[in-house]
């Protein structure tokens, strides 16, 4: 529960929703998490459908939360103007997860949105889908830095922190390293894993040359097709 990760971990957290309600439901959720101190509101908008995720299938998996039909009408309900609508309710900045195009880039920064999260959804949702790194470059020219861009996604090394950074995003996200981490050795194999992260983007900055981060640039990377 939010309440929880807040009293546990605080700091400057950001709060992802998953969609399951109507928009009452969805305000409700942002109240709390204001409420909370969280520092920043994100709903997922890359699932208005479960892709058919045929290894969670052989393996039978089970989710432990309850889905029920009227879940899928409410997550494929989202508009634009209902964003608007969120975001104008929201105190914090407001972010969208699930953003893969430029296009749709460009439909949040008119719709009020703060934060896109560029990402594939792992590739579970629709696995033919582009990577979430391709589609940085197009995306940053698109809106340049009137948006935080946070790419999530195919983030293994510090090099790839740094070269999402040069493509023209501000963050980066990852989900799985930090879940094997945990996996395998607990707290400490998070910290390994952070210890890690941060010894390859100093290590491979000085390579660069690059003495701060804002020195990374699209000069930086070679695009081959």
């Amino acid at each position: 529960g939010m309440e929880t990760v807040m009293t546990e971990a605080g700091g400057n957290l950001m709060f992802q929703l998953y969609v399951r309600g109507d928009e009452a439901w969805i305000k409700d959720h942002v109240d709390q998490a204001q409420g909370l101190g969280y520092k920043a509101f994100c709903i997922t908008v890359d699932t208005a459908m479960y892709g058919r995720r045929e290894r969670d299938k052989m393996r039978g998996f089970v989710p432990t939360a309850r889905r029920r039909s009227s879940e899928f009408n409410l997550q494929a309900s989202l508009d634009w103007d209902l964003v608007a609508r969120i975001k104008a309710h929201c105190k914090v900045p407001f972010g969208l997860k699930g953003i893969a195009t430029a296009e749709d880039a460009r439909l949040a920064l008119d719709h009020g949105v703060d934060i896109i999260y560029i990402s594939n959804h792992g590739g579970r949702q629709l696995d033919g889908s582009r990577s979430p790194f391709d589609q940085v470059k197009a995306i940053a020219d698109a809106v340049g830095d009137k948006l935080e861009i946070i790419l999530d996604g195919g983030v293994r090394r510090g090099t790839h922190v740094l070269k999402a950074l040069a493509a023209g995003a501000k963050a980066c996200s990852f989900g799985k390293a930090f879940l094997f981490s945990l996996g395998a050795g607990g707290q400490v194999g998070v910290e390994r894993l952070l210890h890690n992260m941060q010894a390859e983007i100093r290590r491979n900055m000085i390579l660069m040359g690059c003495k701060n981060l804002s020195e990374l640039n699209q000069d930086k990377i070679i695009y081959r097709r």
